[in-house]
């Protein structure tokens, strides 16, 4: 007995690829770098780290499942990494519905619902011609929704977009700490009193 294969030829641009994968090594790294900047300002007891995910909006896809930033305590990581898919496909739903809405970001806050554990964290905006869905799920709800705003600055969304977007939510980590810089770009700082 003998088995035939047709394997099928698949043209590959590794250049794509490699820009692909390069964009997702840069997403993550500003996505572990807003975490610790938020959990460096805010310090929320118990809470080190949570879920996060990429949701490609006109695909509807996650390209970036659920991954691990930090830590979670006991036994919740389940938990996070639901309500982060969770934020990022009703943000989704909501970019489609809100065909008012004159501009990027969209906050999963702008449909929340604590009584069907439905929270902010998610923000959704237009990033080199695609709009994406950056979602948290972990730290406090502003402190989720904190992180992805920086996220989103990092990743060139003006910081006019953000300032709006955190008037929408009242997310004061990011209208008291927030500040673009040309040395670093966009950062929470804690406050410096003098």
């Amino acid at each position: 007995m003998s088995l035939n294969f047709e394997v099928n030829k698949v043209d590959v641009n590794f250049a794509v690829v490699g820009q692909w994968l390069e964009l997702m090594s840069v997403i993550m790294l500003a996505v572990t770098e807003s975490v610790q900047e938020v959990l460096t300002v805010t310090q929320p007891e118990g809470r080190k780290g949570g879920y996060f995910c990429l949701l490609d909006h006109s695909t509807n896809t996650f390209l970036i499942p659920p991954a691990l930033i930090g830590e979670v305590a006991n036994g919740k990581g389940g938990k996070y990494a639901g309500f982060c898919m969770e934020k990022a496909n009703r943000t989704s739903i909501w970019m489609d519905a809100d065909q008012n809405h004159s501009s990027d970001p969209w906050l999963s806050w702008e449909s929340r619902n604590p009584d069907k554990q439905r929270w902010g964290g998610a923000v959704g905006c237009g990033i080199h011609g695609q709009r994406l869905i950056f979602s948290f799920s972990g730290l406090p709800e502003m402190g989720d929704e904190a992180a992805m705003m920086l996220v989103a600055a990092k990743m060139g969304v003006a910081e006019e977009f953000i300032r709006r977007a955190a008037d929408v939510s009242g997310n004061a980590i990011i209208t008291e700490h927030l500040r673009f810089t040309e040395e670093s770009g966009p950062t929470i700082l804690p406050l410096v009193l003098n």
